[in-house]
């Protein structure tokens, strides 16, 4: 049986009833509100027994805890990477490239997670149905356990990244190490995250653009292509462009929390024309790169792909009359579709040409 509890953050409870670790046997899950848990702020907790929780199979909690198309964008860049310089015949040191996909992917996770758990904490993910992996909010996981399997995660990419640099004690390895943990920190640390101060996208197009695809290659063969600088501007306008949609749905919620966004510092109206920039970037990088390398039929691929998707996305938007809107929403979910079909048509794109021309 179902009851209702409100309770002050000054009750001795209160955060027992947030970390899921006030009963073994219920989950307390926090009714939607407009309000943040902050100062004095009173939470109503439905409490419901575990038991009564619909709950669908571990595999399914377990692919929406580490939200396995968001981790994709952190795996595909390499993978493409990988795939790209061993069909170009460059020599791949195949154990550290393993390491670092392990690795990155370790860390991806690891950060999703802990920011599933601030958010929660601080109420963000009562602000918008969009946010999170939503395991706490519906009952599935406590959030004390999703802290733990967080720093788990954590824990084991700082173990993968150390015997990395102890594999290969190079500069090259230890600063892509480093870089990956400062760019995650100067990313999302709760006091001073670039994501806070309307520079999600442009951090996000570096760390799983460029930055990614050409730290991955000097890594792993000691050598980077101006190609594939170029396919990861391609994947990195993409990722902005994913998480700037996100960003356009959530307005209220994140003007409510106080973020500095770019479509809040944009205003709705403005906001809708900068997908044109994220998508011009994208198309011109792939067919700069299609001019630079003998992949130029996977390319070409690409941009067309682009521009299928672009004309949908863009039709979307402009027909949205704010951030509300059912639109956008469908929106997202094309921009995801776009970007996994892009990463695959490369993946497999350079494996087939690469093949044809080894014959």
């Amino acid at each position: 049986m179902e009851e209702i509890r409100t309770l002050s953050p000054r009750d001795p409870n209160f955060h027992a009833y947030l970390l899921g670790t006030f009963s073994k046997t219920h989950r307390a899950l926090p009714v939607k509100s407009l309000n943040l848990i902050d100062g004095d702020e009173h939470v109503t907790f439905q409490i419901a027994p575990v038991s009564e929780l619909r709950r669908p199979s571990p595999l399914k909690i377990g692919m929406q805890l580490v939200r396995v198309p968001s981790l994709m964008t952190s795996l595909f860049p390499l993978l493409i990477s990988w795939v790209f310089l061993e069909q170009r015949s460059i020599e791949v040191h195949k154990n550290l490239a393993l390491m670092a996909l392990v690795g990155v992917g370790f860390l991806h996770i690891a950060v999703h997670l802990l920011n599933d758990f601030r958010d929660h904490m601080k109420g963000y993910d009562g602000l918008s149905p969009y946010r999170g992996s939503r395991v706490i909010q519906e009952g599935w996981m406590t959030a004390q356990r999703v802290r733990i399997i967080g720093w788990s995660f954590f824990s084991l990419a700082l173990l993968v990244g150390l015997y990395a640099i102890w594999s290969k004690p190079t500069l090259v390895v230890i600063l892509f190490g480093i870089g990956s943990l400062g760019g995650v920190a100067s990313y999302s640390a709760s006091s001073f995250g670039l994501k806070y101060w309307g520079l999600a996208e442009p951090a996000l197009f570096l760390l799983l653009g460029p930055a990614l695809t050409i730290g991955f290659s000097s890594v792993v063969a000691d050598a980077w292509d101006l190609s594939l600088f170029l396919i990861g501007c391609g994947l990195g306008a993409l990722v902005s462009l994913n998480h700037y949609l996100k960003n356009l749905i959530d307005m209220m919620g994140q003007w409510k929390q106080g973020f500095r966004s770019l479509p809040i510092l944009l205003g709705f109206d403005r906001a809708k024309r900068a997908p044109l920039l994220f998508l011009a970037v994208m198309i011109l990088s792939f067919a700069l790169a299609a001019i630079s390398t003998e992949f130029s039929e996977t390319l070409s691929s690409a941009v067309l792909i682009s521009l299928i998707f672009a004309i949908s996305i863009l039709k979307r938007v402009f027909r949205a009359r704010s951030c509300f809107s059912s639109l956008l929403p469908q929106t997202q979910r094309a921009g995801l579709l776009f970007y996994l079909s892009i990463s695959f048509t490369l993946l497999v794109g350079f494996l087939i040409q690469g093949t044809q021309s080894g014959g």
